[in-house]
Protein backbone atom coordinates (compact mmCIF):
# COMPACT_ATOMS: atom_id res chain seq x y z
CA UNK A 1 0.00 0.00 0.00
CA UNK A 2 1.30 3.45 -0.92
CA UNK A 3 2.00 5.93 1.83
CA UNK A 4 0.17 9.26 1.77
CA UNK A 5 3.43 10.97 0.73
CA UNK A 6 3.96 8.55 -2.19
CA UNK A 7 0.36 8.98 -3.32
CA UNK A 8 0.50 12.78 -3.21
CA UNK A 9 3.87 12.81 -4.99
CA UNK A 10 2.61 10.39 -7.64
CA UNK A 11 -0.62 12.32 -8.13
CA UNK A 12 1.38 15.51 -8.61
CA UNK A 13 3.59 13.86 -11.19
CA UNK A 14 0.58 12.39 -12.94
CA UNK A 15 -1.31 15.67 -13.00
CA UNK A 16 1.69 17.52 -14.41
CA UNK A 17 2.34 14.83 -16.99
CA UNK A 18 -1.27 14.54 -18.06
CA UNK A 19 -2.17 18.20 -18.01
CA UNK A 20 0.82 19.64 -19.80
CA UNK A 21 2.76 16.72 -21.14
CA UNK A 22 5.69 18.05 -19.12
CA UNK A 23 8.00 20.85 -20.15
CA UNK A 24 10.09 18.37 -22.11
CA UNK A 25 7.00 17.48 -24.15
CA UNK A 26 6.08 20.93 -25.38
CA UNK A 27 6.85 19.89 -28.97
CA UNK A 28 4.50 16.90 -28.86
CA UNK A 29 1.52 16.90 -31.23
CA UNK A 30 -0.40 14.60 -28.90
CA UNK A 31 -2.94 16.56 -26.90
CA UNK A 32 -2.80 15.02 -23.42
CA UNK A 33 -6.52 15.64 -22.99
CA UNK A 34 -7.32 13.55 -26.11
CA UNK A 35 -5.40 10.47 -25.04
CA UNK A 36 -7.28 7.22 -25.21
CA UNK A 37 -5.26 4.79 -23.15
CA UNK A 38 -2.89 4.88 -20.18
CA UNK A 39 -0.31 2.23 -19.31
CA UNK A 40 1.23 2.02 -15.85
CA UNK A 41 3.55 -0.25 -13.93
CA UNK A 42 1.49 -1.32 -10.95
CA UNK A 43 4.58 -2.05 -8.84
CA UNK A 44 5.15 1.70 -8.25
CA UNK A 45 3.04 4.08 -6.15
CA UNK A 46 3.63 7.02 -8.51
CA UNK A 47 2.46 4.95 -11.48
CA UNK A 48 -0.65 3.85 -9.56
CA UNK A 49 -1.45 7.51 -8.86
CA UNK A 50 -0.98 8.24 -12.58
CA UNK A 51 -3.47 5.46 -13.37
CA UNK A 52 -5.99 6.78 -10.86
CA UNK A 53 -5.86 10.21 -12.53
CA UNK A 54 -6.18 8.62 -15.98
CA UNK A 55 -9.25 6.66 -14.83
CA UNK A 56 -10.73 9.84 -13.42
CA UNK A 57 -10.38 11.33 -16.92
CA UNK A 58 -12.24 8.35 -18.39
CA UNK A 59 -9.35 6.70 -20.22
CA UNK A 60 -8.86 2.98 -20.58
CA UNK A 61 -6.12 1.95 -18.14
CA UNK A 62 -3.82 -1.07 -18.37
CA UNK A 63 -1.51 -2.32 -15.65
CA UNK A 64 1.78 -4.05 -16.39
CA UNK A 65 4.50 -5.47 -14.19
CA UNK A 66 7.49 -4.53 -16.34
CA UNK A 67 6.61 -6.71 -19.33
CA UNK A 68 4.45 -5.19 -22.09
CA UNK A 69 4.04 -8.39 -24.14
CA UNK A 70 0.56 -9.35 -22.88
CA UNK A 71 -0.69 -5.77 -23.15
CA UNK A 72 0.64 -5.57 -26.69
CA UNK A 73 -1.01 -8.83 -27.77
CA UNK A 74 -4.26 -8.30 -25.90
CA UNK A 75 -4.95 -4.60 -26.57
CA UNK A 76 -2.50 -2.33 -28.28
CA UNK A 77 -1.57 -4.26 -31.44
CA UNK A 78 -5.19 -4.48 -32.60
CA UNK A 79 -6.05 -0.96 -31.47
CA UNK A 80 -3.13 0.49 -33.40
CA UNK A 81 -4.00 -1.54 -36.50
CA UNK A 82 -7.41 0.14 -36.42
CA UNK A 83 -6.00 3.67 -36.07
CA UNK A 84 -3.45 5.91 -34.40
CA UNK A 85 -4.78 5.86 -30.84
CA UNK A 86 -2.65 8.13 -28.61
CA UNK A 87 -1.35 6.40 -25.50
CA UNK A 88 0.37 7.74 -22.39
CA UNK A 89 2.23 5.83 -19.75
CA UNK A 90 4.30 5.76 -16.61
CA UNK A 91 6.68 2.82 -16.72
CA UNK A 92 10.32 1.89 -16.46
CA UNK A 93 12.66 2.62 -19.37
CA UNK A 94 12.81 -1.02 -20.51
CA UNK A 95 9.02 -1.21 -20.93
CA UNK A 96 9.01 2.00 -22.92
CA UNK A 97 11.90 0.75 -25.07
CA UNK A 98 9.87 -2.32 -26.08
CA UNK A 99 6.78 -0.26 -26.89
CA UNK A 100 8.83 2.17 -28.95
CA UNK A 101 9.96 -0.68 -31.18
CA UNK A 102 6.47 -2.18 -31.46
CA UNK A 103 4.67 1.06 -32.38
CA UNK A 104 6.77 1.64 -35.47
CA UNK A 105 4.64 -0.95 -37.33
CA UNK A 106 1.60 1.21 -36.65
CA UNK A 107 3.21 4.40 -37.96
CA UNK A 108 3.36 5.87 -34.46
CA UNK A 109 6.29 7.09 -32.46
CA UNK A 110 7.32 8.29 -29.04
CA UNK A 111 6.31 11.95 -29.03
CA UNK A 112 7.76 12.79 -25.65
CA UNK A 113 9.14 11.32 -22.48
CA UNK A 114 10.20 12.72 -19.16
CA UNK A 115 11.96 11.17 -16.19
CA UNK A 116 9.68 11.76 -13.24
CA UNK A 117 11.01 10.10 -10.16
CA UNK A 118 14.07 8.68 -8.49
CA UNK A 119 12.50 5.21 -8.72
CA UNK A 120 13.38 4.91 -12.41
CA UNK A 121 9.99 5.73 -13.92
CA UNK A 122 9.38 7.79 -17.03
CA UNK A 123 6.20 9.44 -18.23
CA UNK A 124 5.69 9.21 -21.97
CA UNK A 125 3.28 9.70 -24.83
CA UNK A 126 3.02 7.79 -28.09
CA UNK A 127 1.15 9.17 -31.07
CA UNK A 128 1.39 10.02 -34.75
CA UNK A 129 4.56 11.74 -35.95
CA UNK A 130 4.49 15.48 -36.57
CA UNK A 131 3.69 16.42 -40.19
CA UNK A 132 6.62 17.64 -42.25
CA UNK A 133 6.59 21.35 -42.95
Amino acid sequence: MASRREFVQGAGIAAASLAAGGAACAESRVNPFALHHAVFDERFAAARAFAAEAERRGWAVSAIRGDVTDLWRRDLAQAWRDGPIPVAGMTEDNSLFCLERLVQEAGLRLTCHRRDAADGLVSWMIGPPAPRA
